[in-house]
């Protein structure tokens, strides 16, 4: 067993952290065991991590496995339908999880708000999905992510610019050119949320707002699906307060205030992958494209969700504290620089 210790300080606010509430989770490596330890201060939970090569080594394999990973295999299914021309006509990216519904819906208002297309950046891309959607919806839009398989695949399969690199290399490129710059799922696989936001908000221009999402550690989800290093840290409403002031920003949170849905994230998958993210072996042929049978669940799932969503209201909330905020399995919300509000 190789265990990898805890962390001495916390990475959002620099507390000393210590053995309380520590417990002990396998990671992602077969023979890897983290000290997963929360912070009393700020309430974020995490695992120390690796070296930033061995961070890189580990997306370009999962990227290049990604149909067996769990985890990522349902980013898999979207990439491959999204693509393909005859499928994307009766499969939307918005009805297949309620957290792409808060994004495109989010960009809907702040496009009517510029009253212009927006210059958007999205920042773990993975296979380019989500930046394919917005693009079709009239945004332009740029992609980027550390894995260049990644990217490669992203390129091959929706062409346009899929830059590989990190947030630094995106500020040194383009500086302050996008309206918004999206990270969804992505903070809680930086090793340093704090210096990542601020070289995000180097991407904004004024009046521009950054977009992220990221499990929330109140609803309990912790290294359910996702073992460490994947995931290095995960965040409550508090957390995300700590970040805010630590980048000099204003936060405003989404939630849904509908009665109907508890917000639970819903996926057009079959019940195995619900529990799992594992799909099973029989939907894919061995080339890994969807067999007929799983495009067909995933079609009418997607058609279901467009009656259930329609129920669906997103409004937002500026205090961390209210109470609404704790009932989301995922936070969504905007940081934008306090100068511009």
């Amino acid at each position: 067993m190789n265990k990898i210790l805890r962390p001495a300080l916390c990475r959002i606010c620099g507390s000393s952290l210590n053995n309380d509430g520590m417990y002990l989770v396998n990671g992602f490596k077969s023979g890897d065991v983290y000290e997963s330890v929360r912070c009393n201060v700020c309430d974020t939970l995490q695992v120390n991590a690796p070296e930033a090569s061995e961070t890189v080594n580990l997306y370009e394999s999962i990227y290049k496995n990604i149909d067996f990973i769990s985890g990522y295999k349902r980013y898999g299914y979207y990439s491959k339908i999204i693509a393909n021309k005859l499928l994307q006509k009766t499969f939307k990216l918005e009805y297949s999880e309620e957290i792409y519904y808060s994004i495109i819906n989010i960009l809907k208002e702040k496009r009517l708000e510029k009253g212009v297309s927006l210059n958007v950046l999205e920042i773990g891309s993975g296979q380019g999905y989500t930046t394919q959607t917005l693009r079709q919806l009239g945004d332009y839009v740029t992609g980027s992510d550390i894995s260049k398989e990644a990217c490669d695949s992203a390129c091959l399969r929706f062409g346009g610019e899929f830059i590989v690199g990190d947030v630094g290399v995106l500020r040194d490129r383009f500086g302050k050119k996008f309206d918004v710059v999206l990270a969804s799922e992505v903070i809680e696989h930086i090793e340093n949320p704090v210096e990542f936001l601020a070289l995000c908000t180097g991407l904004i221009c004024p009046g521009g707002v950054i977009l992220m999402t990221t499990p929330n550690y109140c609803h309990g989800q912790m290294w359910s699906t996702t073992e460490p290093p994947i995931h290095l840290s995960y965040f409550s409403s508090n957390s995300i307060n700590f970040l805010s002031k630590a980048t000099n920003t204003e936060c405003a949170f989404y939630v849904n205030d509908s009665k109907a849905l508890n917000s639970n994230t819903i996926h057009p998958l079959p019940g195995a992958v619900l529990n799992s993210n594992l799909v099973p072996n029989p939907h894919y042929f061995d080339n890994g494209y969807l067999s007929n049978f799983q495009k067909l669940k995933i079609l009418l799932k997607n058609l279901l969700n467009r009656i259930r969503f329609k129920s669906l209201k997103f409004i937002k909330i500026n205090d961390y504290k209210d109470y609404r905020i704790q009932n989301q399995r995922t936070l969504i919300f905007t940081l934008g620089l306090k100068s511009d509000i």
